[in-house]
């Protein structure tokens, strides 16, 4: 029997490329990422500071470059590791991906998210961590999907990374630098997954953060120092 119309359609649109029909632009923006920092706040605590002391010894250790210098801070996503990557949003492992957002806040709620999925269901009370906001230059070429937010609700899904998986390896085998994105976990926000190294430049730091998440309420807070 012969194939009817609407399998070949259905069978052409399979082999077609998502992301063909969205215009390639070339793009030149900052974008935000938090870097780890301090784990948690036990540290801190130990030390037996007070307030002030507190907030003097985490500007010390911005000024210092703890753990990582600013191009680390852009290296690190691309370094090739002993261990396997782990699967993300955009990456099935096979490939890195640097994610960042296009505004400190959606860049500040990417990792909130991630940090009480950490300590979700766990009777410890309150948990925070400090981490170091930066940003820097992305400028490259890149296809915008937010518009297509509600064609492919996959894009925003809040664990299955199936189809997001898909179109991050069609970015990567046409050559792009990276993609701007719905974000899924703050509305309206936008994140900018970047596939090449390149692409980013010009690193600065921008203070810290310091997330604290409640364990027996589930909620979360975020508290931002420096500029």
């Amino acid at each position: 029997m012969p194939p009817q119309d609407d399998d070949v359609r259905e069978s052409r649109q399979s082999d077609d490329n998502l992301l063909d029909e969205i215009p390639t632009v070339r793009n030149l923006r900052r974008i935000y990422r938090l870097a780890n920092l301090i784990r948690d706040d036990e540290f801190l605590a130990e030390l037996g500071l007070d307030a002030l002391g507190e907030l003097e010894l985490k500007e010390l250790l911005v000024a210092a470059g703890y753990e990582t210098s600013l191009e680390e801070l852009c290296d690190a996503a691309f370094r090739t590791k002993c261990r396997l990557r782990r699967a993300t949003r955009y990456s099935d492992g096979s490939y890195p991906v640097f994610y960042s957002a296009l505004d400190p806040e959606t860049a500040e709620a990417e990792v909130a998210h991630w940090f009480s999925k950490d300590f979700g269901g766990r009777p410890q009370g309150q948990r925070s961590a400090y981490y170091q906001r930066f940003t820097c230059l992305f400028e490259g070429e890149e296809k915008d999907l937010r518009d297509k937010q509600s064609e492919w609700p996959e894009l925003v899904h809040n664990s299955d990374y199936t189809f997001c998986h898909r179109i991050g390896a069609e970015a990567v085998q046409l050559g792009l630098d990276g993609l701007v994105v719905p974000s899924a976990r703050r509305e309206n926000g936008s994140n900018q997954p970047v596939f090449r190294r390149r692409a980013i430049s010009d690193p600065k730091t921008q203070g810290l953060v310091k997330i604290t998440f409640d364990a027996k309420t589930g909620e979360i807070a975020t508290e931002s120092t420096g500029d």
